[in-house]
């Protein structure tokens, strides 16, 4: 998917021994959006970024992807 191959390159960047952990939902290969791909690489990739930037050493970010109804529910815990 678009946002396993975004943290598959966050995970390549010299980071501060910061932990990137995808909790999909177990049917999110099913999840479709009418969406441009770039524009959400492009989003996904600067909340992760930021994300990067405001968290600690040795701490972790969350990238959670789910389903409420009708809409897809993306979320970076940092």
């Amino acid at each position: 998917s678009l946002a396993q191959e975004i943290i598959r390159e966050k995970r390549l960047q010299p980071k501060k021994d910061i932990e990137i952990l995808p909790q999909f939902a177990p049917d999110s290969f099913l999840f479709y959006a009418d969406i441009e791909p770039a524009e959400l690489k492009r989003t996904l990739s600067n909340i992760i970024d930021n994300a990067l930037e405001a968290s600690k050493q040795g701490s972790r970010i969350l990238v959670c992807l789910d389903r409420r109804e009708n809409m897809i529910l993306i979320q970076v815990k940092d």
